[in-house]
Formats: structure tokens, C-alpha cells, sequence
């Protein structure tokens, strides 16, 4: 059955529209959109004029006047959904303004909620006035709807690992808010955490190295790898038996089992690397539409998107993260 959900996207950089698609997984969001008959692009907006020209040429068939600059109109146009797509600073000014002018039922923003915990709390007092209390609200954590995270997700049911070491570099608000996304949607929430060490990476983000503890008493460890030429995005997970490993990005899924030693009498050691069967490429934005699509149909579908609680409480955790490092102290998180 098809729909019209009337679709407003705001920032067309990598995510929003640049980032280049294949057959197996489309990048961006415009892509995604244009891919699903059930949306409607109502807007497109950018503040920075040279990055719309890049979009009318990559994207001709598209009539110039759905491009702006602006977020103001002349009078509030009612939509289905508001996708934010821009980076995360100053965000909370950005939403009350848009909100402003657009009606909407649907708010989808790209992760992280926020910039910093100050701005974040901006955002809840933002949602809550009447106007948009009625608001649904999402944060696109892509590994939420990953097939193969959710494979594994389902395999391990309620046994929890003894420790978990991550590996991860490209900055703790870029790369480390999906990885702290992970553990709050897997093992829920972090008693405390305690850095130990810092370096910046670029103008608005920084790489911490630091211990936490689940409420579910499992040790975490987040070590970041930074001054080589490739990602870190990597998890362990270590069971009683076993180890189930997330290497490039997710995108690649083993488990080893623990064998008697091949060498020493007496002794265990983990087993060749077993592959998951579900190696999915990690983002593939078609999924999220087609989820969003399955809401407007029916409003009893529970999407598998982080809300706007469970964001809010990552922003909080990171915040928790960069305290301890200045406090040089453990932080338990309230």
C-alpha cells in the first residue's frame, strides 16, 4: 500500500546526501528517501548555499524550489517527518527553529542528540513544550537495525559476557556514541566509568581511553587507537566459554570456542574463528525508511530506534567521560 509521507531534510553533507551508495547498502539519506515510492521531499535545506549547488548537480531531476537556505517559511507547513542531518553543534537552536516552521509527527536526527550535555538538556526542554510534546522522536545509532548485530543480539538471549574490550578511534562523540549506543541497548545501564587517558581529534571531539562498569557488573574496557592509517571500530565480548568479536565497523562477526590447547597438556584456548551467517553491511539506510513506513501503517509498531531517553543518556555518558578525565576520578552516573 502506498503513502505519501511528506519529508523534510535538513543538512546535505556526507550523511544527509553525499555519501556514496551502491547496490548493498545506500548511504545517505536523500538516497534512501528517493529509493522509497512512500516519501514525498516537501524541503530540502542547507544553510551553506555552495553545498546545494553541489546537490541541484548531483541530483538534477529535482525542482530547484524545493532547496533552501533557510529554515524560516512564510507560514508552518505540516509534514510527516523531519529528518536533521546536519552536525550536532548548536543543535537545540536549530530544532526550536524548525519546529517553528514545520509541523511534524516524525523527528529523526542523526546521532549524537548532542554536542554536550548543556545542549542536550536545551533539546528536552525544546520537546516538551505543548506544541511538540506529541512529537515521535528517533536518533539513527545504525547498528540498531544492523540484521547481523541483531542476529547475535538473539543468539547470546540473556547471557551476559564477563568483560568487553573496545577498540575504537575518530573520536568519542563520532565513533565512540554508537559504541556506548551498543552497550546501553545490549546490556543497559553504566554504574560508572573512569578515564585514564585523552588526546584530541579535531576541532569539536576527542579520543578517551576508559574503564566502566555495567549495573549488570560486567566489566568494559575502551581503549582508543589512535596515529594509524586505518579504523578502529572493534568489540570483544568474552563469555565464560567463548568469544564473540565485531571487527570493521560490525561488518565482520566471529565467534571462537574454548578447545583443549593444540599445545600445551592440560591447557584451553580459544578455537578457530567461526564466521556469523548474517554478515550485513553495516548502515544500509533503506532499512530505517522501510521501518519508518511500517509506523505510519501501524502506530502499535515498535521501531527498533534509540529514542529520545536512550540519547539523551548516551550524551550523559560522555559527558560522565570527559568529567572523570578532568576530575582524574571515577564518576558514578546518577
Amino acid at each position: 500500500m502506498l503513502m505519501t509521507i511528506k519529508t523534510v531534510i535538513v543538512g546535505l553533507g556526507k550523511i544527509g546526501a553525499i555519501n556514496k551508495s551502491s547496490k548493498k547498502a545506500i548511504r545517505n539519506h536523500l538516497n534512501a528517501i528517493l529509493k522509497n515510492k512512500n516519501f514525498e521531499i516537501k524541503k530540502l535545506i542547507d544553510t551553506d548555499i555552495n553545498q546545494i549547488e553541489i546537490i541541484k548537480k548531483e541530483y538534477s531531476f529535482l525542482q530547484d524550489d524545493v532547496f533552501s537556505n533557510k529554515y524560516d517559511s512564510k507560514k508552518i507547513q505540516k509534514i510527516d517527518l523531519l529528518v536533521i542531518s546536519s552536525p550536532p553543534q548548536q543543535r537545540s537552536s536549530q530544532i526550536q527553529k524548525l519546529l517553528n516552521n514545520f509541523s511534524t509527527k516524525i523527528l529523526l536526527i542523526e546521532k549524537p542528540l548532542a554536542e554536550n550535555l548543556k545542549e542536550a538538556k536545551k533539546i528536552i526542554n525544546v520537546l516538551k513544550k505543548p506544541n511538540n510534546s506529541k512529537i515521535k522522536v528517533f536518533i539513527n545509532f545504525i547498528r540498531r537495525y544492523s540484521s547481523g548485530f541483531n542476529q547475535i543480539k538473539d543468539y547470546i538471549k540473556e547471557e551476559k559476557p564477563l568483560h568487553i574490550n573496545i577498540r575504537y578511534n575518530k573520536g568519542l562523540i563520532n565513533y565512540g556514541s554508537h559504541l556506548i549506543d551498543f552497550l546501553i541497548d545490549w546490556f543497559g545501564k553504566i554504574e560508572y566509568v573512569e578515564s585514564y587517558d585523552r588526546r584530541n581529534y579535531g576541532e569539536n571531539d576527542m579520543n578517551i581511553s576508559f574503564y566502566c562498569k555495567m549495573k549488570k557488573k560486567i566489566n568494559v574496557n575502551f581503549q582508543f587507537i589512535d596515529r594509524v592509517n586505518y579504523d578502529q571500530f572493534e568489540i570483544d565480548l568474552f563469555f565464560k566459554d567463548k568469544k564473540i568479536s565485531f571487527r570493521n565497523g560490525g561488518v565482520e562477526k566471529t565467534k571462537s570456542e574454548a578447545i583443549d590447547s593444540l599445545y600445551y597438556s592440560g591447557y584451553h584456548h580459544l578455537g578457530k574463528k567461526k564466521i556469523f551467517k548474517d554478515q550485513d553491511l553495516i548502515g544500509d539506510l533503506r532499512i530505517l525508511y522501510e521501518m519508518i513506513c511500517n509506523y505510519f501503517i501501524d502506530k502499535n509498531y515498535k521501531v527498533p530506534l534509540c529514542d529520545i531517553n536512550q540519547s539523551f543518556y548516551n550524551v550523559k555518558i560522555i559527558d560522565s567521560i570527559i568529567s572523570s578525565f578532568d576530575q582524574n576520578k571515577k564518576i558514578f552516573i546518577k
